[in-house]
Formats: C-alpha cells, sequence, structure tokens
C-alpha cells in the first residue's frame, strides 16, 4: 500500500482504483481527521485506544479510523503501546498510544 509520508494522498491499493479514487476523495479531509485522532489518542495518555475505540468515540467509520491510525504509525507519531483490549465484537485488538 502506498504511503505519502508528506501527508499529501492518504494511503490506497496502488492496483485498485476504487481504492486511489477513495483516497482522492478524503484527501482534503484527513490531515483534519488524523488530528483528531491524534488529539484523541494524546487525551488518552497511557491507556491508549483501539481502534474500535476511536470509531465509537469520534463517530467515524472503520475505513476511516484506521486509515488515520496507519498514517500516525507510519509518521513515528503514535505506536502499539503492547497492550490489547477487545472490541465490541470481542475479538482482541492493539491499543494505540501517542509516542513518548
Amino acid at each position: 500500500m502506498p504511503y505519502d509520508p508528506q501527508g499529501n494522498l492518504p494511503p490506497y491499493a496502488v492496483d485498485s482504483e476504487t481504492s486511489e479514487a477513495a483516497a482522492r476523495k478524503i484527501e482534503e479531509a484527513s490531515p483534519y481527521l488524523r488530528a483528531d485522532v491524534y488529539r484523541f489518542l494524546r487525551k488518552q495518555g497511557g491507556r491508549g485506544a483501539t481502534c474500535n475505540e476511536v470509531e465509537r468515540t469520534l463517530l467515524m467509520r472503520h475505513q476511516t479510523a484506521s486509515a488515520r491510525l496507519y498514517e500516525l504509525r507510519h509518521k513515528g507519531l503514535i505506536v502499539d503501546s503492547g497492550q490489547r483490549r477487545t472490541t465490541d465484537s470481542n475479538r482482541w485488538a492493539v491499543v494505540w498510544a501517542v509516542k513518548s
């Protein structure tokens, strides 16, 4: 999945025109959404948050929340905290935290 660390275009699957179209559609909003996710994780402190918790709290679709977490991780701003919590579907999930 290509990723532009400068944040000019959200990540998308190279061989998928629909994936690229989706990235271009959210291109303008993604910096704001990414900032929302980052602020939320900062407020969580050491507790961090799963993607599911980001989705529920910020009222984001899974695809939007997970893509913003992916971007933040690749920018080196968040890390896997080593913690795991269950999701709404009772599955284990990574707890993301702001890099200290």
